[in-house]
């Protein structure tokens, strides 16, 4: 999960001049699969690539997730 505090924030806003996935979110969901979490900014964040999975959390916002 990077260093205490700053985390993976370094590397994922280095800028990304394709109009593909920013490289170290393929680079990660390569490693880690569609849904994988890291830590930014000292926070621990979740991240998802899969649109069904997507589609099934703003289905549930103000339910069961809190975004």
């Amino acid at each position: 999960m990077g260093l205490p505090f700053i985390g993976e924030t370094l590397q994922s806003i280095l800028p990304s001049y394709s109009l593909d996935l920013h490289p170290f979110i393929r680079n990660r969901a390569q490693r880690y699969g569609p849904i994988f979490r890291i830590s930014m900014a000292g926070r621990r964040i979740v991240i998802s690539i899969d649109p069904e999975f997507d589609y099934h959390i703003v289905k549930l916002e103000g339910k069961l997730v809190e975004l």
